[in-house]
């Protein structure tokens, strides 16, 4: 795992990638990868949701 200038990335074995970063206009955590395409998480008082009810936690141990 690297973290440059806010935007953490998740090199895994098999070459595949995954980048968090914050969205400060939005106020929003972005999540990209190949497995979930691009997904905008919001903070609603407890953890980082997006609009299915998924948390940040959640979709990244799905993805790993």
């Amino acid at each position: 795992a690297e973290l440059a200038g806010g935007i953490l990335t998740v090199s895994l074995e098999s070459g595949r990638q995954m980048v968090i970063n914050k969205h400060a206009p939005s106020r929003q955590l972005w999540l990209a990868s190949l497995k979930s395409g691009g997904l905008h998480f919001s903070w609603d008082g407890q953890a980082w949701r997006i609009v299915d009810g998924r948390i940040l936690e959640e979709v990244v141990q799905a993805e790993l």
